[in-house]
């Protein structure tokens, strides 16, 4: 997709305040949880995931002008990030607090990850750190987009969509006038600008194809939204406060291949793969549960491919909430350099320029 992994890498242009006091803080921790009781209680009933807190709180800190506050709201995403697992969002929230939070220096960047760090699951902290340095990289030499592109993919990502069901003829313009009007009903981030605006090209929408059937649930609205225009050989890009949506370049659509199609429907609750864990196991543990998770109980037939002597991988550690099995798939293999190809109605897996796709 056009948006890239950094689009929230989005430091505020405003002027730094002076680093409240340890009693400031703690004041204003206790309004700004208070401010967004609804989010917060949905979190502790398991609702709405860490990163999404986290994401919510880096959405909103620009509207506290009292330094206490922001800092307070920023320094909840970074430690919501942490427990998420999440660099990127965790790389995010310490660069906003570097740059909009006068006299934060490295020993006040220490206290807060260890603080963070002791609350968070102590085998993921062990390797979070070198991940969050390298996200931390890519912002600096990232190119920057707008406060208001980065809030739009941040409440994307936040939204939850219950319930999808697409079945023919629904076209792409049904499509997306669902999650249109799903983000207004769903969209709980405050404020005026209620929702996500959608916009089709114009050139296209004529003849827009027909969407095949989808059916998920508990998807975020930015993984329904990448579902949807993969599906139909479309791509999308996020400027400011509008989601533009238009006919992707190849024009291929996946929507033909079985196997991908069902792969991009079935979405995992939680992907928790430990560190080291072998690739066969990972790819046992992804058929097993996408037929758990398939309304229709099929599942996806994968199959592991491996030259003679050729030694099976070990997969690092990976984290997500709300995943699609492709997606899962595509996190797996890209950790490990392997690929897939379909073939009938089984993903082949493969390490790449192996002789195991030949």
């Amino acid at each position: 997709m056009k948006v890239g992994l950094m689009a929230m890498a989005v430091l505020a242009a405003c002027s730094a305040a002076a680093m409240p006091t340890n009693e400031q803080i703690e004041k204003a921790n206790a309004e700004v949880l208070s401010a967004f009781k609804k989010q917060v209680v949905a979190w502790q009933g398991g609702s709405i995931s860490d990163g999404d807190l986290s994401a919510l709180m880096l959405m909103n800190a620009g509207k506290y002008k009292d330094e206490a506050r922001h800092y307070a709201c920023l320094q909840a995403a970074f430690a919501a990030a942490v427990r998420a697992g999440d660099a990127v969002l965790a790389a995010n929230a310490i660069e906003k607090i570097k740059a909009e939070t006068e006299g934060f220096g490295a020993a006040e960047e220490r206290k807060l990850m260890k603080k963070a760090f002791e609350k968070a699951d102590a085998k993921m902290s062990k390797d979070f750190p070198g991940a969050l340095e390298v996200e931390r990289a890519k912002i600096v030499y990232a190119t920057p987009v707008s406060d208001a592109t980065a809030e739009t993919i941040a409440k994307m990502k936040m939204i939850v969509v219950p319930s999808v069901s697409f079945k023919p003829p629904a076209t792409l313009a049904d499509a997306v006038a669902f999650m249109r009007g799903r983000s207004k009903e769903l969209d709980a981030s405050g404020g005026m600008a209620k929702g996500v605006n959608f916009l089709v090209d114009p050139r296209e929408a004529k003849d827009l194809p027909k969407v095949p059937m989808i059916r998920t649930g508990n998807i975020s609205l930015y993984e329904l939204l990448k579902l949807v225009v993969d599906a139909v050989g479309y791509d999308f890009e996020v400027k400011d406060d509008v989601v533009f949506i238009f006919k992707s370049k190849n024009g291929a659509s996946l929507a033909d291949s079985v196997p991908v199609a069902r792969m991009k429907q079935i979405v995992l609750p939680t992907l928790n793969i430990q560190p080291l864990t072998p690739l066969k196991d990972v790819v046992e543990f992804l058929r097993k549960a996408s037929k758990e998770q398939d309304p229709r109980k099929d599942g996806v037939n994968f199959v592991l491919k491996t030259a003679e002597g050729e030694s099976v991988p070990a997969v690092p550690k990976i984290r997500a909430n709300n995943i699609s099995v492709y997606n899962a798939l595509d996190l797996v293999l890209g950790s490990v350099d392997y690929d897939f190809e379909v073939k009938g109605n089984s993903v082949v897996i493969f390490k790449k320029g192996g002789a195991a796709k030949k």
